[in-house]
């Protein structure tokens, strides 16, 4: 009797036709190479490995048992997590226990991970990897689409080869904190070129300002940046350097730009920071791009300084593309009675020719009624009755604002939850 083998991408095929049918349960008893792929198919196609440095080595164990069922296409989200980095300038020995091999020793077995279109490194120190290691992560994740750093540590000529090596992707996000060892790049410093990168997220409160230039100035995007997502971090002392480098950005993006989202780490622009609204206007005075669709400005919110920029710099630059307005009001503004202001947005956004246009007022949260207790002690279901009056209160007063621009515009109000 003569046995013949099928290909495994043939299996993998022939049973992707089966996927949510109870054919598939029948095909994974058929014999042992069947049952990796019928167990992918068998259950929801959506899946994530996550791997600390602890994880790594059992999943390695795994990986060499010959007894393993696990197929490297049940997944298409890999987070790696090891130490969380040191200094930049730390300078590391060999017995230092931060110098942790969990990461490099996965990599170092070159594998490759087809279905992975997100990747996720947390707490990797991309200083610490071998030659090896590096290479594999440039090599074998070509499929990658969207790539979070989260607590990371690296130089720049690094960050560049990874980048360049991931040609599939599109999207970008770093989170928490970044430790960055560089030259500060210059302008037109650009040193790689990458044809679908276009989504920047810079999600962290721990953010040098260099980052974002260095995505200002060291790449060149193919097909433009299309969404640029950032928070302004504290110390506020800091803050004016990171307008700076997001207006460069948003400069760098150029006509390509179709979503700005904006959330500061703090108030931004009250009364008593006229700083901050100076600084807010020549930001938001960002490239004079009649193609963005998207604007938002999130909590904790911007004062009425700030809205007033918003507004004036949407009458000084018209956005004809314009499809969504998300504003975040400032706590303690005392937004309820910004009786000139309130009639300048209505008037602006009313006069403004658009198509289906979406408005957004993010109010903040109910303030409790014991300042220095917060809501500690106060009954839940008490508060529930207090903070729907306080939404359906602040909805009617929003809509009574604005009657104008709710002729055209659809207006939303929401409730920011802290």
């Amino acid at each position: 009797m003569v046995v013949v083998s099928l290909h495994p991408e043939l299996i993998d095929s022939i049973l992707s036709l089966l996927c949510g049918t109870p054919s598939i349960t029948e095909c994974a008893l058929v014999c042992h190479s069947w049952l990796p792929c019928a167990r992918h198919y068998l259950w929801a196609p959506h899946k994530v490995l996550h791997l600390n440095r602890m994880q790594i080595a059992e999943f390695l164990r795994l990986l060499d048992s010959p007894e393993s069922t696990l197929l490297m296409i049940s997944f298409n989200t890999l987070s790696l997590s090891q130490w969380r980095p040191r200094h930049p300038d730390a300078v590391y020995s060999d017995d230092d226990p931060w110098r942790d091999t969990a990461v490099q020793n996965l990599l170092a077995r070159n594998l490759s991970f087809p279905s992975i279109t997100s990747l996720i490194l947390e707490q990797v120190d991309c200083r610490t990897l071998s030659q090896k290691a590096l290479a594999s992560l440039r090599n074998n994740y070509q499929s990658v689409k969207e790539l979070e750093l989260r607590c990371i540590a690296f130089i720049s000529s690094e960050l560049c080869g990874i980048l360049s090596a991931l040609p599939a992707l599109e999207k970008i996000t770093f989170s928490r904190g970044i430790a960055c060892q560089s030259v500060p790049s210059t302008v037109n410093s650009v040193q790689i070129t990458h044809s679908r990168l276009s989504n920047l997220v810079f999600n962290t409160e721990i953010l040098p300002s260099s980052i974002i230039r260095f995505f200002a100035r060291t790449i060149r995007y193919t097909t433009g940046i299309a969404t640029v997502e950032t928070k302004i971090p504290m110390p506020r002392e800091h803050k004016h350097d990171m307008f700076g480098a997001c207006g460069e950005l948003l400069e760098t993006a150029g006509m390509s730009l179709r979503a700005f989202k904006f959330r500061p780490s703090y108030s931004i622009a009250n009364d008593q920071n006229t700083g901050d609204a100076v600084s807010f206007t020549e930001l938001i005075g960002f490239p004079r791009n009649p193609n963005l669709e998207e604007i938002e400005i999130g909590q904790p919110g911007f004062g009425e300084a700030a809205i007033i920029s918003l507004i004036q710099g949407l009458k000084v630059n018209p956005k004809p593309a314009l499809r969504r307005l998300k504003l975040g009001l400032e706590m303690l503004s005392g937004w309820e009675k910004w009786t000139k202001t309130w009639l300048l947005v209505d008037e602006t956004l009313s006069r403004m020719s658009l198509e289906d246009p979406k408005l957004i007022i993010d109010i903040p949260p109910l303030e409790s009624p014991s300042p220095f207790r917060e809501w500690e002690g106060f009954d839940p279901e008490q508060k529930k009755v207090l903070e729907k009056a306080y939404f359906e209160s602040s909805s009617d007063k929003v809509k009574s604002y604005l009657p104008r621009t709710m002729e055209c515009w659809e207006l939303e109000v929401v409730v920011f939850p802290f």
